[in-house]
């Protein structure tokens, strides 16, 4: 039960992302599940790895090649896919807000632990959106190439 109420609140955050970035229509709701599914993608990476960054990265990856195909598709810029969908359920809001209230307490040591671990999960997003873009990019250029190798053959 607890599982869905999560995924119901990264669905509303995930609309409201869209709204405060001015998506509209059926790109709305695409967004929000989008977000749902990038959640869902962490939890299951996380039972199976362990591991928070590759954790992150293995759903902030998959999300990335998703948001680049469905901007194609949907004639989209990716960022209007991308934050939305990232945005709401990945970035470790809970690390952050302890991170600045040990400094506020002046816990060094603990903001630190905090500190590393927040700068470990936001590294690994930023890896999994450049990485994920990259492979589509990749996978269009080899299309290209593979193309016109067809066209100078025949």
């Amino acid at each position: 039960m607890r599982l869905i109420y999560e995924y119901i609140m990264v669905f509303i955050a995930g609309l409201g992302y869209c709204i405060l970035f001015n998506v509209r229509g059926y790109r709305l709701i695409i967004n929000a599940f989008g977000a749902v599914l990038a959640y869902a993608l962490y939890l299951l990476a996380f039972r199976n790895t362990g591991n928070v960054f590759w954790s992150y990265l293995i759903a902030t990856s998959l999300i990335a090649v998703l948001c680049e195909a469905l901007a194609r598709i949907t004639h989209t810029p990716t960022t209007l896919m991308i934050v939305p969908m990232i945005v709401p359920p990945l970035i470790p809001g809970g690390d952050l807000y302890n991170t600045f209230y040990s400094l506020f307490l002046g816990e060094m040591g603990t903001a630190f632990t905090y500190g590393m671990r927040l700068a470990l999960e936001i590294g690994a997003i930023n890896i999994g959106i450049i990485f994920g873009a990259t492979l589509v990019r990749l996978w269009h250029y080899i299309r290209i190439v593979h193309r016109r190798a067809g066209k100078l053959r025949a």
